[in-house]
């Protein structure tokens, strides 16, 4: 059975997004089952008119009335199919806005999950392969009501065939026989069309689950490798184009065995379904033809009668596919209603005191990376003072970046607290704690907008500190010699003339972004990995100037970048294992000293 209140909840979305829409389908359904009727009329009257040998002006005007008829019928169902239409794409986009919506306002940990991350990839996968799933619902309901119509249509036809036999002096009870008969027989054959085309949705969904591992690497190709110039120099370097070539061989003929199963699959729906309307048609084609044969009918008869049960036929053909269609459309629209309706961890509403002085405590900290053995933090804790300048060292996997993640509420300690002015961070808004910091990350994203647009983000314009932070960023040439300035687009993902800038203009521009938003904590994750040494550390120590009203954190490998601050965290297998200024940690001679005479030795040969 159809899930009603799935049906009831999406119907009522679709409305508010298109108040005319039922109308409108109605409208266009019902003339789309009016036109075949109307044809199959007229043309039944001009052959009994030929046949009966009446004036050239009578078959004419019938003529006219079937072109004039049929020519309203087209417009009005243009028009509102038109609308149908437009309904369609503003719902669609309407429908991709929400899921866009609610992945944004997710917690981030909770958007990274696995299970999460499986529900869009399978609702994405639904709309690349199948179309947008609220389309095809208002494409089966047109089906349906369609089909209703069509049906409706066709018994009107039948019952005047009925009434014709009648008048005709035809054995009554005999006649009721028959049409017993082959109402049984038309419902056995619905019947089995409706369980034919429940298994195919089946097979459909259950395909849908099965074609996603395939159709992740078939993207891969044929979006990011293919079409993404950004892998040019690797290939053409490295003659990697026989490796992809061949890779992307395997891919081709994964998807190839995928699409000759689904293609016998739907050769068999199809030949099934066929079959039993070919079948039944034959059988009323030649129980008309007999009528006529006997004159029990006129010729126009034959026309009108075996039309309207071809019609029959279409109708409870699209009747029976559109209820299959609606119930398989639904274990999608289940899927889509599921993830709108994941419940986003519950966050307080308690304002953060005095935003401008920040106090960060880490009180016995414990996280674990979902399905990770060990543990990423172990028993930390630590205090920063207002404007204190911090520095975080340590090997790769050392808990540096973890930390730094876990204070930004990217994701929350499995035991422990992160206090900031003595209060949990998750007390408080997200967006308002999210307002305290600007952060510049290591794999930092510079998206395909303006310069000014990717320094400004989301804060609000002003365009003298925008040029501000450019000059602080030594970037004020490069940006004026641009096309169009600080409004030149980047890359050419959107715009022919996108400049293409380098792995250091892009970092200075990510520091760019975070000076701009101007926040009480600021925190560098190593992103100055392109620099050369010495450009890392007069960019930190430029950096460390501008923000010295500021807390500052900053992850770097490069130690000798890490001497103008005021304490240095050293990080090790998840523990904080010391802490001190540059020349203390020297001085004490552990995990700090080793990494600083390992960097040391290798500048000094």
């Amino acid at each position: 059975m159809i899930d009603r209140s799935i049906i009831k909840r999406t119907w009522k979305g679709l409305t508010e997004c298109s108040r005319f829409l039922i109308a409108a389908l109605f409208l266009k359904t019902f003339l789309a089952a009016l036109k075949p009727f109307v044809l199959l009329h007229f043309s039944a009257a001009i052959v009994n008119g030929l046949y009966a040998g009446v004036g050239e002006k009578e078959i004419l005007f019938q003529a006219f009335l079937l072109s004039v008829s049929a020519m309203a019928i087209e417009i009005v169902c243009h028009l509102a199919g038109s609308y149908v239409e437009v309904s369609v794409q503003k719902i669609s986009y309407n429908q991709s806005g929400r899921l866009s919506e609610k992945a944004m306002g997710m917690d981030y940990q909770q958007l990274e999950d696995s299970r999460v991350q499986n529900l869009i990839e399978s609702i994405k996968l639904c709309r690349f392969q199948r179309g947008d799933v609220f389309a095809k619902e208002i494409h089966f309901l047109e089906n349906l009501l369609t089909g209703l119509f069509v049906i409706l249509a066709s018994v009107l036809y039948i019952c005047q065939f009925v009434e014709e036999k009648v008048n005709s002096g035809a054995d009554g009870a005999q006649f009721i026989i028959l049409l017993a008969c082959f109402g049984l027989l038309l419902a056995i054959a619905a019947a089995a069309t409706a369980q034919n085309g429940i298994e195919h949705n089946k097979n459909i969904f259950r395909r849908f689950t099965e074609v996603a591992p395939i159709n992740r690497r078939y993207g891969f190709y044929r979006k990011d490798v293919f079409q993404n110039y950004k892998y040019g120099k690797e290939i053409r370097i490295f003659d990697e184009s026989g490796l992809i070539l061949d890779e992307f061989g395997k891919v081709l003929k994964d998807v190839g065995g995928f699409m000759r199963a689904v293609g016998r699959q739907e050769a068999v729906f199809r030949f099934v379904n066929n079959i039993l309307n070919v079948v039944l048609g034959g059988i009323a084609y030649v129980y008309i033809g007999i009528n006529a044969w006997q004159g029990e009918i006129g010729v126009g008869g034959i026309v009108k009668y075996s039309g309207a049960v071809t019609q029959l036929f279409t109708g409870i053909t699209q009747v029976v596919g559109a209820l299959a269609d609606l119930k398989g459309n639904e274990r999608f629209l289940r899927q889509y209603y599921d993830f709108l309706e994941m419940e986003v961890l519950s966050e307080k509403a308690d304002k953060i005191p005095n935003p401008g002085m920040v106090e960060i405590d880490f009180d016995n900290v414990y996280f674990k990376y979902p399905n990770a053995e060990n543990w990423a933090l172990e028993g930390v804790s630590f205090h920063i003072s207002n404007r204190e300048h911090v520095a975080m060292v340590g090997r790769n996997g050392s808990g540096k970046t973890t930390c730094v993640r876990l204070l930004m509420r990217l994701y929350r300690p499995d035991s422990g607290r992160i206090l900031l002015n003595g209060v949990d961070i998750w007390q408080y808004r997200e967006e308002e704690y999210w307002k305290l910091m600007s952060v510049v990350f290591q794999d930092f994203k510079i998206f395909s907008f303006s310069v000014r647009q990717n320094i400004e983000a989301g804060c609000p314009k002003d365009g003298q500190r925008l040029w501000k932070v450019i000059c602080d960023m030594d970037m004020y040439q490069a940006v004026e010699k641009m096309y169009a300035g600080a409004e030149a687009c980047l890359y050419k993902d959107y715009d022919g003339r996108g400049v293409l800038v380098s792995g250091g203009e892009a970092q200075k521009l990510a520091i760019a972004k975070a000076l701009y938003k101007d926040s009480p904590i600021f925190i560098m994750d190593e992103p100055s990995a392109a620099l050369d040494p010495v450009s890392e550390a007069e960019l930190y120590e430029k950096t460390n100037i501008l923000m010295r009203e500021k807390t500052m954190i900053f992850i770097s490998h490069r130690l000798s970048s890490c001497c103008f601050c005021d304490r240095i965290f050293v990080w090790k297998e998840g523990r904080l294992t010391e802490t001190g200024s540059h020349q203390q940690l020297l001085a004490a001679g552990g995990e700090y000293r080793q990494l600083w005479e390992a960097q040391s030795a290798g500048y000094r040969y």
